[in-house]
Parts: structure tokens; C-alpha cells; sequence
């Protein structure tokens, strides 16, 4: 018997993973983390040398700890819902590419918007190229139901939280509203759902003056 924990906070990376595991079926723990926490850090930092979250455990008698929320969606989605996973050479590889587009530019970008609002004019053009970068990634939604056509795949996963944290920044700027009807189309999905109410988190559109 597989024991499975998931130490999350509310940020778009717990979040990507936690709809990772709602959407793969298997019981979990949860474990909030409040990372000002002294106490909770340590805990944390005991459990992953890199002391940031999400942090997923698989107990079996042997421990298997994974960091990094596109690792964990890959990890437990791979053999639950192996639909998520185009199988032709060109549905896979444009797959990988929106969800690399999720996890690194498009995440790392929104993580600097959120902690780097000490100067307006790094804040305006950091919330300038996310908004860019999500009009790349997510145009293709003008014409499909999904992120990389008309199925769901892991890409969805992968994408959702950033626009999810996002949501009242988009429906400021407009243009976005074939974005935010796919939102919509995923949070009323049960396991979005379940993963929103604790591990999901909205800012406000102010991020610039």
C-alpha cells in the first residue's frame, strides 16, 4: 500500500500539482505549508534539500520525494490517465512544448511578477511579458476546446495555474475571453475543483500603476 502526501502552499505550482493528483485518483495527504514559518520550513527542508513547495512523497515502506510540480504531474499522471499523453510524434511534441512553456517561462515570469513589485517599471514589464507569453501559449484556444487541441491533455494541467492566479489581471486587460472560458470549462471539473479550494490562489489586477 502506497502512502501519498503532498506538501503544497497556495501558489500555481502547488496548484499545478495538486490538480495532477486529483485528476490521478489516488488518496492523498495534503500538508499546507506557511513558508514565514520557521518551524514549517524546517520541515519542509528535511523533507527536500531545495525547501520550496510543492514536495510529493510516496511511502511504501521506501521513500521516493519529487520536487518540481511538472515532474509531479508527469509522475502520477503518466500511468492514471495516459490519455493526457498525445501518442503521435507531433501531438506529443507540441505537448511538451506548451508544457514546457507552463513550467518554466510562463511560471517563472509570473513568480517574478507576484515577489518583484518594488519598482513599477520592472513590475510593467514583467506583467507585460507574461500577458505576452500567455497569448502564445494559450491562442490556440480560439479554435479548440483545449490547450493543444480538442482533447485534454497534460498541457492543460500545466497551464491552468498561472491563468488561474492570474484570472482578474486577464479579464482587466481583455482580449483574453476564449482564456478565461477554459478556465471556467476546467474549474468546474471535480478535481480542479478539490485542488482550487487548497491549494489555489488569485491576485489582484493591480500589479502596475
Amino acid at each position: 500500500m502506497i502512502h501519498r502526501t503532498l506538501v503544497h502552499a497556495r501558489s500555481a505550482n502547488s496548484l499545478r500539482a495538486a490538480i495532477a493528483l486529483e485528476l490521478a485518483g489516488a488518496p492523498f495527504e495534503r500538508i499546507a505549508i506557511d513558508l514565514t514559518v520557521d518551524e514549517q520550513r524546517a520541515m519542509l527542508l528535511a523533507l527536500h534539500a531545495a525547501g520550496k513547495v510543492p514536495v510529493y512523497v510516496e511511502d511504501n515502506g521506501a521513500r521516493f520525494v519529487l520536487a518540481q510540480s511538472g515532474a509531479i504531474a508527469e509522475h502520477v499522471l503518466r500511468d492514471a490517465r495516459p490519455e493526457l499523453f498525445p501518442v503521435d510524434r507531433r501531438g506529443r511534441a507540441a505537448t511538451a512544448a506548451s508544457v514546457l512553456a507552463a513550467i518554466s517561462d510562463i511560471a517563472v515570469q509570473n513568480a517574478l511578477l507576484r515577489y518583484m513589485a518594488f519598482d513599477p517599471r520592472n513590475v510593467a514589464f514583467l506583467r507585460d511579458r507574461v500577458l505576452e507569453a500567455l497569448r502564445a501559449a494559450l491562442g490556440g484556444l480560439a479554435d479548440h476546446a483545449f490547450v493543444c487541441g480538442d482533447a485534454l491533455t497534460i498541457a492543460d494541467v500545466a497551464h491552468y495555474p498561472v491563468v488561474h492566479m492570474r484570472r482578474p489581471l486577464l479579464e482587466r486587460t481583455g482580449g483574453f475571453g476564449h482564456v478565461l472560458a477554459w478556465a471556467d470549462r476546467l474549474r468546474a471539473l471535480e478535481p480542479w475543483a478539490r485542488a482550487i479550494a487548497y491549494a489555489g490562489l488569485e491576485l489582484p489586477a493591480e500589479v502596475a500603476p
